[in-house]
């Protein structure tokens, strides 16, 4: 894996900007796979080898940066935060072992086949109730976005279930999501930022009621299997708990695989499941000739939802 200086391949380079921008990677693979960009003051690795390496080299290359703002919060927000009493610290997504091997192992316990069949019922109802609403628009002659009606809130609300989130509380906490993805990946301004700010304070206490709620009286759902898994003498912290919770809420706007999230992602499931609907779509004869056999080869065909992940250097050594 070898690196080099200047900023040659990524002049007019927006890492914001992820309206197709399949042919600038290829450009990059190709001219000059890894490299320093000035701008967002990031090397960028594009080689499906050299990220790899990068990936199972934790010790060397840390995920503590994976939720870092792209744009420090300013002082303004900061006091935002700090008047709200917001001290969230990312569950999963931005710890390193031992402590991501620790939570991780307890998180995933919670998720075995006893809890995804007794959802079952619920999951089939909901991805029902959606393309009813979808067949319905058909029946009408009336333009339907799929992303809008099916992607976006299916893998949301399946997810709430699994969380134990009542269906009044899913636009809020969608809210939340994206803000919280605003803070992290976005360029926003001092004046943006204060709203995003709020919301972030918001969502954290949210958190810490649900947490209340499900001490005073549990539920059959992931937070309190995780109390209760605490109770039974689980090394868990109240805030290691929170911080689980504040990842997995965010996922919500976009990724329903809970064994994912254990392991994190940036703009998952929605994405998926549209790019696999459309995928799927635009070859009708194979369709037609076997339906299920080409929905899973859509499946594992479909583009990967994350279009980057972060990486903060530890150690010294060969670039």
């Amino acid at each position: 894996m070898n690196a080099h200086d200047g900023s040659l391949p990524s002049k007019g380079y927006d890492p914001f900007d992820l309206n197709k921008p399949h042919a600038r990677w290829e450009e990059f693979r190709k001219e000059q796979p890894i490299f320093f960009d000035e701008p967002s003051g990031y090397w960028i690795v594009s080689r499906y080898e050299d990220c790899k390496q990068i990936f199972d080299d934790w010790k060397t290359f840390s995920s503590e940066n994976a939720q870092k703002p792209m744009r420090p919060m300013c002082e303004a927000g900061r006091q935002v935060l700090k008047d709200g009493g917001f001290t969230a610290y990312s569950g999963l997504t931005a710890r390193v072992p031992p402590e991501h091997t620790r939570i991780r192992k307890i998180a995933q316990s919670c998720f075995g086949p006893r809890r995804f069949k007794s959802i079952a019922p619920m999951i089939k109802q909901i991805v029902s109730d959606h393309l009813d609403k979808l067949e319905a628009a058909g029946a009408q002659q009336m333009p339907v976005d799929f992303w809008q009606v099916v992607a976006y809130p299916v893998p949301a609300y399946v997810l709430f279930t699994l969380m134990g989130i009542p269906d009044e509380d899913v636009p809020k906490i969608k809210r939340y999501g994206e803000a919280r993805a605003r803070m992290t990946w976005s360029d926003l301004s001092d004046e943006e930022q204060i709203p995003v700010a709020h919301d972030m304070v918001a969502y954290w206490k949210y958190i810490h009621d649900l947490l209340d709620m499900r001490r005073a009286n549990p539920g059959d759902d992931f937070p309190s299997d995780l109390l209760r898994l605490q109770a039974e003498g689980a090394v868990l912290s109240n805030d290691e708990i929170a911080g689980v919770l504040f990842d997995a809420f965010c996922r919500a706007r976009d990724n329903l695989d809970l064994y994912g999230q254990l392991r994190a992602g940036d703009d998952g499931q929605p994405r998926c499941v549209g790019r696999r609907a459309r995928r799927f779509l635009a070859d009708p004869e194979r369709r037609r000739r076997d339906a299920a056999l080409y929905a899973v080869g859509c499946r594992l065909a479909a583009q990967g939802p994350s279009r980057h992940h972060r990486r903060r250097r530890r150690s010294a050594g060969r670039r």
